[in-house]
């Protein structure tokens, strides 16, 4: 008889939350940022740029989620202001 191998699942990825904001700029400027749980932790990652070109990657890690959500509405309260010199739309969300 046969044995039947499975591998293991040692990273559990999944995407908690993602928002991608665009500016009324003339080179379009974006901001793309996500939630994902991975292994025990709670990572904020984002990536900022203008046209096709990614400028900026930044990482935050948590381990209480919690933590993680306070941050990234926190981050995105900031870029929707209207009183900031560039101004953000969302574009998309999930």
């Amino acid at each position: 008889m046969k044995k039947k191998y499975t591998q293991l699942k040692l990273f559990e990825v999944t995407q908690l939350k993602y928002v991608e904001l665009i500016a009324d700029s003339p080179k379009k400027a974006f901001y793309r940022m996500c939630i994902i749980y991975n292994n025990g932790k709670y990572y904020i990652k984002k990536e900022s740029g203008a046209g096709l070109i990614i400028q900026d990657k930044k990482t935050w890690v948590y381990s209480k989620i919690k933590d993680a959500y306070d941050k990234y509405h926190n981050i995105l309260k900031q870029k929707m202001k209207k009183n900031r010199k560039r101004t953000y739309k969302i574009l998309k969300t999930g």
